[in-house]
């Protein structure tokens, strides 16, 4: 196939196979339409939106981006005359009172980016999604992050797209409470679940569903709901672009809310665990559950409550549309009767392996009477990346040298060391 619109459908069909309709779950659309029957009979107006409000949400911005569907670059809006913000005030008054967005805002352009570049380049599976959406968009949606994150708190447990918590902090946890309870003799027996294509799966009235139980209030789920229901990309291959593809499951990639909002739809797994008192506990407190937006570890002490919690898991995944690949979930034990004969485990109808070492956050922690991780997969990385700069700077300075290696290599070499002692 050479013709680029004919790829960049081939890509659309791919991709569409990746979504579900989320109309198809009646519960779930029965269980929105309920709730906001009830939500109508208490609508509130928006505030009035301040200019200070915009001009937090433009300075929020990345700069040196790509630029969005219509051209437009963040530095525009950053650089630009201050009657921008006026306008963008009007605009974003006009969206809350009537919960309505442009039609640019449900518009995206997915670039497919190649996953593995030493695999087969044909394969559309070997290419990522992107998704380039508008510029405006993202002022609006960090103006409303801004305004009700109070409102899209999630557990704890869940480290992703929170601010000041990261992968260094569900390591630094992870290693603690091993250390903990090895200190005791104890083992933990750990459960690494993955979730196929949870971003993509989210059921769309399951989530506004949950937004109204959060307590939003009308005007911002209605919005949501205005948006979500509207959402519609183009695949783009070279200057090519193939037919719409409309998107009726899942967060928009790259969008500034995606990620509390994922949180929020994934927050049952650990909420149902911690209610049930499944799990490890340090000092009274729950640590059952280290979920890093999709990636989901489970500990326990106990290999049957550690079986008790993959059943509760299955069942909230069935009942959240997301679906679990056991061919890429697995068991660790760590502690000093790791090595003993351990009894079988299942995900659904699935069942388990127990595996010598598993990955999390791009740790390699391994079996052992204690908590250790595998170097070879970091100093291999640290020495690649070391050897493909100095390939190509023969000629450069000692102190260009310095400062690549510095930058692009030592982060490789010293990734989450301030969490792994």
């Amino acid at each position: 196939m050479s013709n680029h619109t004919d790829i960049a459908n081939s890509f659309k069909n791919y991709f569409d196979n990746t979504f579900v309709n989320s109309s198809n779950d009646s519960s779930s659309t029965s269980e929105f339409h309920e709730l906001n029957s009830q939500l109508l009979g208490n609508l509130t107006k928006p505030f009035p939106i301040e200019i200070s409000d915009i001009e937090k949400a433009i300075g929020q911005l990345g700069l040196n981006k790509s630029p969005d569907p219509g051209n437009l670059f963040s530095e525009h809006f950053v650089y630009s005359h201050p009657s921008i913000v006026s306008h963008l005030k009007s605009l974003f008054n006009f969206i809350l009172n009537h919960s309505y967005v442009p039609q640019c805002f449900t518009y995206g352009i997915i670039i497919p980016i190649i996953k593995d570049k030493r695999g087969d380049a044909t394969a559309l599976s070997n290419y990522r999604p992107i998704t380039i959406s508008s510029t405006i968009s993202k002022i609006f949606e960090y103006f409303l992050l801004n305004l009700f994150s109070s409102f899209l708190t999630s557990d704890p447990l869940q480290f992703g797209y929170k601010p000041h918590t990261g992968c260094s902090n569900a390591i630094f946890l992870l290693r603690r409470v091993i250390q903990h309870f090895n200190n005791r003799s104890s083992n933990v027996y750990v459960a690494s679940i993955d979730a196929s294509k949870a971003f993509d799966r989210v059921n769309h009235y399951k989530l506004f569903s949950i937004l109204i139980k959060k307590g939003l209030p009308s005007y911002f789920v209605h919005t949501i709901y205005n948006w979500y229901s509207r959402l519609n990309v183009k695949i783009k291959w070279q200057n090519s672009l193939s037919s719409p593809l409309s998107v009726l499951s899942g967060v928009r990639q790259g969008g500034v809310l995606s990620g509390h909002l994922f949180n929020l739809y994934v927050n049952d797994f650990i909420s149902t665990l911690r209610n049930r008192d499944l799990g490890c506990h340090l000092n009274n407190m729950f640590i059952g559950a280290l979920v890093y937006a999709d990636d989901l570890l489970l500990l326990s002490s106990s290999i049957y409550d550690l079986q008790s919690m993959l059943d509760n898991c299955h069942i909230i995944g069935n009942l959240l549309g997301i679906k679990f690949n056991p061919t890429k979930s697995s068991c660790i034990a760590i502690g000093p009767n790791c090595f003993h004969n351990l009894s079988h485990l299942t995900l659904g109808d699935v069942q388990l392996p127990w595996v010598d070492k598993i990955e999390y956050l791009g740790v390699t922690i391994l079996r052992a009477k204690s908590f250790q991780i595998d170097l070879s997969t970091i100093r291999r990385k640290f020495f690649i990346s070391t050897n493909s700069i100095l390939s190509k700077c023969s000629y450069t300075s000692d102190f260009v040298k310095l400062y690549l290696l510095e930058s692009h290599c030592l982060p490789i070499l010293l990734y989450a060391t301030e969490s792994l002692n």
